[in-house]
């Protein structure tokens, strides 16, 4: 791994402690602390750790250490506090809610009932139906509001991340990965993290060629 200042300063060293629930948990905890100012909007997004904790247990993330799911919607809602300067609570605990209705089967009720309808409309945007297409779904999020936009940029930075810690990423699956994400998830990232995601993107290119 090369040196962050080799990456460009504006990209932070994200390869730190990457794969280690510990760590992301650790640093996820001081940032809700420091920088979420109310203590009824920390218990909202503390909730919502804990029960994405409990609902995707045994749960992993297809990479060569079998890394618990958890880890993705730590990352991804730690990334949107401490790179991405997002404060409300209701976008930060749908972050951590991403992937339960996709993966665990929770419902949109359930996470109303326990979150309210602002969490539970941001889990459910991002959510793909099971009948709906590739295509459908992105034309949908072109048209959501940005804090789902965001969200979706979000989640993408770090599984683009995942592609240039974790091994197991071929070059073929990685290169198939960019072409998704410049074709699909870029249109709707540009008003929101589409620069940084263009950054990403290049340096992964990079990597493949060797010139990083």
């Amino acid at each position: 791994m090369k040196p962050a200042a080799r990456r460009g300063a504006a990209e932070p060293d994200f390869a730190r402690g990457f794969g280690n629930p510990d760590y992301q948990l650790e640093r996820l905890e001081k940032a809700i602390y420091a920088d979420v100012r109310g203590a009824r909007d920390r218990e909202l997004i503390f909730d919502a750790l804990s029960f994405a904790d409990r609902k995707h247990r045994g749960q992993f993330r297809e990479d060569s250490k079998r890394t618990p799911y958890m880890i993705h919607p730590i990352r991804v809602c730690r990334a949107l506090i401490s790179e991405m300067g997002v404060r409300d609570p209701v976008v930060l605990a749908a972050a951590l809610l991403h992937d339960t209705i996709e993966d665990c089967g929770v419902s949109e009720g359930e996470l109303e009932r326990e979150f309210g309808p602002g969490v539970a409309r941001l889990v459910m945007t991002l959510s793909k139906a099971p009948d709906e297409s590739k295509e459908e779904y992105m034309a949908r999020l072109r048209e959501a509001p940005m804090e789902a936009r965001r969200l979706k940029a979000s989640d993408r930075i770090d599984n683009l991340r995942s592609t240039y810690c974790d091994t197991l990423w071929t070059e073929g699956k990685i290169r198939a990965y960019l072409e998704q994400t410049e074709k699909y998830i870029l249109p709707i990232a540009v008003q929101t993290d589409g620069a940084r995601l263009r950054n990403l993107i290049d340096m992964i290119n990079r990597k493949l060629a060797g010139k990083d």
